[in-house]
């Protein structure tokens, strides 16, 4: 019976396989980028969600020039319209420094770095050499584990001239030392591990390395489950979370310390 188990999960896992190649053969970069998103609002349905929404243009200014780089979507990555709200606050508010939670390719960490050209960008991310060493273990089924199981960090930030901005951190956000950054950041974007107890971790990090007055914002919320039960618990029992709100039509968290 185990072996009939088995068999069963390695031919399911094969035709899947299978499926994917077709998929990414059948359709280019912007079709793929549209069923994606067509996921998210179909992951959002099925997520209890509790923040406020808040309008982009209640929080910046809407026709003000940005710098838009590397607009080509993977799975992975923040949308095409969260990759403009993120320049859009990041022109707003001019942060000199700038701490990003969760690197994966570069894409998010070149465009903060371009729209804020003097500020110093600090980008940490767990190297597919530490997998099994978090603090949070994963299992071979964790959704996570494709985003860090990468030959290198960063790969999209590489060679361009943000390149010098960018200060690359490898590490376990839940076991790093954040004490020399402590109340020195201005922004802070939290997408790292969406595991509940991460994104806790995580997020107590963040208020700890923002200035007052700093800007925080995390990704997937009301996408993965773990980030957003663990947003929905600090808004309604941690007083600084309180303000929490939801930019609309996007996956991003807002919040000003």
């Amino acid at each position: 019976m185990e072996k009939t188990l088995i068999q069963i999960k390695i031919h399911t896992f094969s035709v899947l396989r299978i499926l994917y190649i077709i998929f990414c053969s059948l359709f280019n970069t912007e079709q793929k980028q549209k069923f994606f998103e067509i996921g998210r609002i179909a992951a959002k349905r099925s997520l209890k969600i509790e923040i406020p929404v808040i309008e982009l243009g209640e929080i910046a200014r809407i026709g003000e020039p940005i710098e838009l780089l590397e607009p080509r979507f993977s799975d992975g990555n923040v949308s095409l319209f969260e990759l403009v709200c993120l320049c859009s606050l990041t022109k707003k508010y001019a942060p000199q420094n700038i701490f990003e939670i969760g690197t994966f390719d570069g894409r998010t960490t070149l465009n903060l770095a371009a729209n804020a050209p003097k500020a110093q960008v600090f980008t940490l991310d767990l190297p597919r050499q530490l997998l099994q060493t978090g603090a949070v273990k994963m299992s071979e089924g964790d959704r996570n584990i494709k985003f860090i199981n990468k030959e290198q960090s960063g790969e999209r930030y590489r060679g361009t001239l943000q390149e010098k901005q960018i200060t690359q951190l490898l590490g376990d956000s839940a076991k790093f030392d954040f004490s020399q950054f402590v109340q020195k950041m201005d922004l802070v974007f939290v997408d790292a591990s969406h595991n509940y107890e991460n994104v806790m971790l995580d997020s107590e990090n963040a208020l700890n390395i923002g200035k007052k007055g700093s800007l925080i914002l995390w990704h997937d919320y009301g996408v993965w489950e773990g980030t957003t039960k663990a947003l929905n618990y600090l808004r309604k029992n941690d007083s600084r979370f309180k303000n929490l709100r939801l930019i609309k039509d996007t996956s991003l968290a807002y919040l000003i310390v």
